[in-house]
């Protein structure tokens, strides 16, 4: 018995550890390489509590991040010159997302250079209709990993990114449904936006902008914008935010900025 009370004691100690620690503002600094290769410091804060990532450059360059909900990899430096964050943000019951979002130093401003969903695990095995969960029908997992693997700065054609797309179903549900793959994508680097991109796209005709109903709607006439096409998603660069492409006219913030 007394070794039972222990354990749970024991328990109890590290959830509130574990808690604590998540409510904790972690500060921390990285070096970067410019894209001019010169050496920037820029502090990372990682607030757990307001749900944010703040990135500060010199007091008056920041670029702040709303969405934060814990990281889920050490931050590191892609080539030297990019700051890779991958972090959890909100999902739902049985889905766990997170995003990877990529950061650049240029003459003194801080960069998105990439903004997407990188990491999407789904089980789902009840319905929670006690007659439909007798029968045993469910038992459904979706995990879909966007891995960064390369990059490489060629002189004549700038920088080369190279990611994998893991995409795997399986449903006991919809067996037709089942699949698994694994895709290697490329992104090139446009130097004039300072984004990555593996295709252009022409924006034309109204555009929902955002997701709340005093969303506005914005005419384009035809222009052509960085675009990460993946299987699922697609984002687009537009004016120096990053988009969600939703249905074919409608577009959503891919990460809300914040103070």
């Amino acid at each position: 018995m007394a070794t039972i009370r222990y354990a749970f004691i024991i328990c109890i100690v590290l959830f509130l550890s574990i808690n604590l620690y998540a409510q904790e503002v972690d500060n921390q600094n990285v070096i970067v390489n410019s894209l001019e290769n010169v050496s920037e410091n820029v502090n990372v804060e990682l607030d757990y509590p307001n749900d944010k990532i703040k990135l500060t450059l010199f007091p008056s360059e920041v670029l702040c991040i709303n969405g934060y909900r814990g990281i889920f990899e050490n931050i590191k430096i892609l080539g030297g010159k990019f700051v890779v964050l991958s972090f959890g943000i909100r999902g739902g019951t049985g889905v766990a997302l997170g995003k990877t979002i990529l950061v650049c130093v240029s003459k003194g401003h801080l960069y998105n250079a990439l903004d997407i969903l990188s990491k999407q695990i789904e089980e789902f095995t009840k319905t929670y209709n006690e007659e439909v969960d007798a029968k045993n029908l469910y038992d459904e997992h979706h995990t879909y990993k966007v891995t960064l693997v390369n990059l490489e700065n060629d002189k004549k054609d700038g920088y080369k990114l190279t990611c994998t797309v893991y995409d795997m179903v399986k449903s006991k549900h919809d067996p037709t449904t089942n699949h698994e793959s694994l895709d290697t994508l490329h992104f090139s680097f446009d130097e004039e936006s300072k984004v990555f991109y593996n295709q252009y796209i022409a924006l034309k005709g109204n555009y929902l902008l955002g997701s709340s109903p005093t969303s506005k709607q914005k005419f384009f006439k035809g222009g052509k914008y960085p675009e990460i096409k993946l299987r699922n998603d697609e984002y687009v660069f537009i004016d120096g935010t990053w988009y969600t492409k939703f249905h074919e006219n409608h577009l959503i913030v891919a990460s809300d900025s914040c103070n």
